[in-house]
């Protein structure tokens, strides 16, 4: 039995942490060179921080600790911001290879929960190289109940006085 459908479309294709990534081109809003951006005070490691796009401020991911743990960024470090139905957002990438119509095998058989493997919805080729394609919606959830999660933790640690949550202002 085949659990895969495929489909063509246009997906904006990247890099990041050495790992290439398509994202449909209707979900992005916009390609920028690295600025600097302004991190938050006791933020998890997948919250860069916030940054201006174009008067307007957003939160400004990481997918290290979903792609490679260990790594840095290398290379051209470019900002994609998307916009999904919660608004506009980031992720901190190395560089857009190019938008582009690729051939994307989607796993019909994968759920709908925002976890990292539900967030790959399919693969591709692009210059003769694998490509995870990934569902910007999804990611988003992601992303966010990470935040949530985390902060949720840190304030219950405030309030119960523990030891580890000590000059943290929240």
């Amino acid at each position: 039995m085949n659990n895969e459908q495929q489909q063509c479309g246009k997906y904006c294709v990247f890099d990041c942490h050495g790992h290439r990534f398509a994202i449909e081109a209707l979900s992005v809003r916009s390609v920028e060179p690295w600025s600097p951006w302004t991190a938050l005070p006791a933020a998890p490691d997948c919250l860069a921080g916030l940054a201006c796009l174009h008067k307007e401020f957003v939160p400004l991911f990481l997918l290290r600790e979903f792609v490679a743990p260990n790594s840095e960024m290398s290379g051209g470090n470019q900002m994609l911001f998307l916009d999904t139905g919660a608004g506009a957002w980031g992720v901190l990438i190395e560089q857009v290879l190019g938008l582009e119509s690729i051939e994307v095998s989607f796993n019909a058989a994968r759920g709908t929960s925002a976890d990292w493997d539900q967030v790959i919805a399919g693969s591709a080729t692009f210059q003769d190289q694998f490509v995870s394609v990934i569902d910007a919606e999804l990611l988003y959830e992601l992303l966010d109940r990470r935040l949530r999660n985390y902060w949720d933790n840190l304030v219950d640690g405030v309030e119960m006085g523990t030891d580890s949550m000590q000059g943290v202002a929240v």
